[in-house]
């Protein structure tokens, strides 16, 4: 047995087998098959042509390995980050299907599908969530399938045709949280946001004493009198508030492109 080798002899095929497959097993399991079996190969092949090398002392082996080790794990992780990116990029143009991040330890891409409304409007929702267009064709529901939630579309039109623009609203409920706090209008969340090119008002309510958290956001359509609009409702809990934000705002811009189209 060499000196320098910190593996016995006779017994190294064993070694690399369990050292290999371990690997696969484990970058496999936290950065996804592909990205683990690359950086399973590249960790093992390190540490075999270091272990393999007769010039190298043991400290120098174990540094060098380690070094590999520390390779392979980054290797996987920067593939995965790379086909997630990639996955994300490309899959809105499948079957009209829109993913988004949700918020979760494993970061699942869940997908997003196309409603027409009986008024033509088209809205982006989670296919894992449910939407109900009741005898109103101005109103359409969405909700997740498995606990509470609600997000709330609405097609509005003033019945005095009256205009209002973005800024003029946004006055409006700045007034309303100062004037009636126990409605529960956070003043700090009442923002102008650009989606695509559509201007949003955005606001959250927040009734803890029910466990009601709420998030709106209304679009002004641009016409001749600029008297209808857009405006969608999310009702949840605390737990679950800032994760359907996300969900919100994807429904939001996906059913912007899809009116778009």
């Amino acid at each position: 047995m060499n000196s320098n080798s910190f593996i016995p002899a006779g017994k190294n095929n064993i070694y690399y087998m369990i050292l290999f497959i371990g690997s696969i097993i484990i970058l496999s399991k936290l950065f996804g098959s592909i990205p683990g079996i690359i950086g399973a190969i590249i960790l093992f092949f390190g540490i075999y042509k270091t272990v393999s090398r007769v010039t190298l002392s043991k400290n120098k082996k174990i540094l060098y390995s380690i070094i590999c080790g520390i390779g392979g794990i980054v290797s996987a992780l920067l593939i995965s980050l790379l086909l997630q990116s990639i996955f994300i990029r490309f899959a809105p143009s499948i079957n009209d299907q829109v993913p988004y991040k949700g918020l979760n330890k494993n970061q699942i891409v869940q997908r997003f599908e196309i409603y027409s409304m009986k008024n033509g409007l088209k809205i982006a929702y989670p296919s894992d969530w449910s939407i109900h267009e009741g005898d109103n064709e101005y109103v359409a529901n969405i909700q997740p399938a498995s606990r509470n939630g609600l997000i709330e579309v609405s097609y509005n039109v003033w019945s005095d045709n009256q205009s209002k623009s973005i800024e003029e609203w946004k006055s409006d409920v700045i007034t309303l949280a100062n004037s009636n706090p126990e409605i529960g209008i956070d003043k700090s969340s009442i923002v102008i946001k650009k989606i695509l090119e559509n201007y949003f008002i955005f606001l959250n309510t927040i009734v803890k004493k029910e466990g009601v958290f709420a998030r709106q956001a209304v679009t002004i359509i641009e016409g001749s009198n600029n008297n209808k609009y857009i405006q969608f409702t999310l009702k949840t809990d605390e737990q679950n508030f800032i994760g359907d934000q996300l969900i919100l705002d994807n429904i939001i811009s996906q059913s912007l492109i899809a009116n778009s189209r």
